[in-house]
């Protein structure tokens, strides 16, 4: 009886276990998009990684999803539309995405705030530095046109990515780090890591949190399952 409670426990244990899923089929199109994209910049990703002595794959693992759900229309109908009421009235008023990884104003301002209040960070002073800009409109237009620009993306993709790695517990896997700087990247620097625990269970990738997850995925999983690949 104890071995067929046992076998029992195993078949159930076995056909109850969700492979994993197959992003590319999943998401066809969009994700060979994604992939093109990655092929016609590798020159600017390798400066990016042999500048800030990060591995040019996480780099590409962290913004992959970004650049699946990108829309080019999208982007210039949002940047055209609000980029002057944000340069006005700034990102507490209007925040929105710019550019293939999507950052919005209020994720590059924070990363400026850091970069100049701590130690350790002195490869990314030139982000918060603004020459002899001093108006405060006369920033958030520099700032964005720095956004629009892949060379500066890179450079705020760069310094974020060591201001979340530095937010992990040390001797973390690799594959683990990964995710959770993936998971930082999508949910925000203000968390905590026992919040990124929970946030890394729910399904929100690409359409939010409000769509049932049964019709979604979850981001650090989907960077993970780019990085594997050959």
């Amino acid at each position: 009886m104890k071995k067929f409670t046992i076998l029992i426990l195993v078949a159930v244990c076995f056909f109850s276990f969700s492979p994993t899923i197959n992003y590319k089929a999943h998401y066809g199109e969009d994700y060979e998009n994604a992939i093109q994209f990655l092929k016609d910049n590798k020159s600017a990703f390798n400066n990016a990684s042999r500048t800030y002595g990060i591995e040019e794959k996480a780099l590409k693992a962290v913004v992959f999803p970004e650049l699946m759900r990108y829309n080019l229309l999208q982007n210039l109908i949002e940047t055209g539309t609000l980029e002057l009421l944000y340069i006005e009235t700034g990102s507490k008023q209007v925040d929105f995405s710019i550019g293939n990884f999507q950052m919005k104003p209020s994720f590059v301002e924070k990363l400026e705030s850091i970069v100049a209040n701590e130690p350790g960070l002195e490869n990314f002073h030139s982000v918060c530095s603004f020459g002899d800009i001093t108006d405060e409109k006369q920033i958030r237009k520099k700032r964005l046109e720095r956004m629009s620009d892949l060379e500066w993306q890179l450079k705020y993709l760069s310094v974020f990515y060591k201001i979340a790695a530095s937010k992990l517990q040390k001797n973390l896997p690799k594959n683990d780090q990964l995710k959770k700087i993936a998971a930082y990247y999508n949910c925000g620097l203000k968390r905590t890591e026992a919040e990124l625990e929970k946030l890394m269970q729910r399904a929100s990738y690409p359409y939010g949190y409000s769509v049932k997850a049964t019709h979604q995925h979850v981001y650090s999983d989907i960077s993970l399952y780019y990085y594997l690949q050959p």
